[in-house]
């Protein structure tokens, strides 16, 4: 089974600041860990949050998914790869599950 971690976002913005057209204020995102894709069993789990821009750096026409997760990971102060770890730590602590129908 391969896992794969998805990051999604979801930004908040004002229409303008300090001069800065569409200028980010606050980052929502969830990473995802997903077992596998091909299994109905298959598990999921994730981590969420919302960071503040509290600076007009960054505008939404310019900015990238890439931009997005290194502001999500210097607030969090850990790697991607220990962003990875803590998903899959969760899973190992997690109850058995099923599937109610």
């Amino acid at each position: 089974m391969a896992k794969s971690y998805n990051w999604h976002y979801h930004v908040d913005y004002v229409a303008k600041d300090g001069g800065v057209d569409k200028s980010i204020k606050r980052i929502n995102y969830r990473i995802d860990v997903v077992d596998s894709e091909d299994d109905p069993m298959a598990w999921v789990n994730h981590i969420a949050g919302t960071i503040e821009i509290n600076d007009n750096s960054l505008s939404l026409d310019s900015a990238t998914t890439a931009d997005c997760k290194a502001l999500v990971l210097a607030d969090l102060g850990i790697t991607e790869s220990a962003v990875q770890t803590k998903l899959d730590n969760i899973r190992s602590a997690n109850h058995l599950h099923g599937v109610v129908t």
